[in-house]
């Protein structure tokens, strides 16, 4: 990984790049239901301070569960 993708205040050395691929998936939203578009999120993380459960709280901080 190249040292300017990394956001400031991560270590370089421990920066880590994690892609979760959503895929398509229908919803229900007051009775219809709604088509959801697959995609990618992207983080570079601090592999040394970032957990599982982290990343699991970043998902649904961003709406995708």
């Amino acid at each position: 990984m190249d040292a300017t993708e990394v956001p400031e205040g991560i270590d370089p050395k421990n920066a880590c790049k994690i892609e979760v691929n959503v895929n398509s998936y229908f919803s229900t939203r007051d009775g219809k239901k709604v088509y959801n578009r697959g995609r990618i999120i992207k983080w570079i993380v601090d592999s040394e301070q970032y957990a599982v459960i982290d990343l699991e709280k970043d998902i649904i901080r961003e709406g995708y569960l």
